[in-house]
């Protein structure tokens, strides 16, 4: 069977997202001169967790969610920063990293020709 399209979900199949997102938000903490511990990665993932639930009992947008998750994670460590634009500053780390998964640029290169 042949197809005519192949199509990936970016994050977790071609993009190693965990990487990027660590990556990006030590990133944002120094942007903002404030000082990063490794072990604020794991705090950051719990509070977005417990917020990309709420957002899918539709307890809070996604707008909040992208600025909540910062706030409450800025107030945990004791960071005086605003939450807004240090999201935002996260983002555009999130959207500038390119940590491929392990085989994945082989992969597009053997479908390349084949498949769209």
């Amino acid at each position: 069977m042949t197809y005519a399209w192949c199509l990936f979900d970016a994050d977790g199949t071609l993009f190693d997202f965990e990487s990027t997102s660590a990556r990006a938000l030590a990133r944002a903490f120094t942007d903002f001169e404030a000082a990063y511990d490794p072990s604020f990665l794991d705090l950051y993932r719990s509070i977005d967790e417990r917020l990309w639930q709420a957002l899918e009992r539709g307890e809070l947008s996604r707008e909040n969610l992208h600025v909540k998750r910062f706030a409450k994670l800025l107030a945990a460590v004791g960071v005086k920063r605003d939450a807004k634009a240090f999201a935002d500053r996260y983002l555009g780390h999130v959207g500038q990293g390119t940590y491929l998964i392990e085989g994945a640029e082989r992969l597009v290169s053997s479908l390349a020709g084949r498949a769209r």
